[in-house]
């Protein structure tokens, strides 16, 4: 029997639009806090763990800021994945350009 190999992205947080819009943070945060209290609280109930409520409340917040910290995070390696540029007449360069710049910049999912 094979698993099914599921993979969840964020596409709620587009880190470009908060800096271009800052009043998306009205919507950006507490629409992200429903998506994470949400995955918190099926995946508790999915691993049929009792007091599910009080468990998410325990461990919302932390999941909500460490959330956000990998969003930037994340976004940080793709700005710099821009920023560093190389020759790309050098081995290293093209390696770069291929692996780096194309697959995190361009491509990042």
């Amino acid at each position: 029997m094979t698993k099914k190999h599921i993979t969840l992205y964020n596409l709620i947080f587009p880190i470009w639009l908060l800096w271009v819009i800052p009043t998306t943070w009205i919507v950006v945060l507490p629409v992200n806090f429903l998506i994470d209290i949400t995955v918190v609280m099926l995946t508790l109930k999915y691993l049929k763990v009792t007091h599910i409520w009080k468990k998410t409340k325990a461990v919302i917040v932390k999941t909500w800021i460490y959330g956000f910290a990998a969003d930037f995070i994340g976004t940080v390696f793709m700005l710099l994945s821009n920023l560093i540029d190389f020759d790309t007449n050098t081995q290293f360069g093209r390696w770069w350009y291929e692996n780096i710049l194309n697959a995190v910049a361009y491509a990042p999912l």
